[in-house]
């Protein structure tokens, strides 16, 4: 693994999760959903046309965005072919 991304119900990166995860601190809220206690990743702020993706497109694509900073990655610079991705979510 080169680089870590993440958009969770504990904030908008692999920082705040972190710390969450650090601290013990859990992320669901007193929202209910569906009669479940839950809680809700932040809205990740899209530009151009990636704001017409639903939201677990645009979820993904931030903590995919974060993850390739993470990794100090550029454009261009890796061969697709070897280039592989893990995506999580509930």
């Amino acid at each position: 693994m080169t680089g870590v991304g993440a958009v969770s119900a504990a904030g908008a990166d692999r920082e705040a999760l972190r710390l969450a995860l650090i601290e013990g601190r859990s992320a669901v809220q007193a929202d209910v959903v569906a009669g479940l206690h839950a809680g809700r990743a932040p809205d990740p702020s899209l530009r151009g046309a990636s704001r017409r993706l639903d939201r677990g497109a645009a979820l993904f694509l931030a903590a995919a965005e974060e993850a390739w900073q993470d990794a100090g990655l550029v454009d261009g610079a890796l061969d697709p072919s070897r280039c592989g991705v893990f995506e999580g979510s509930s």
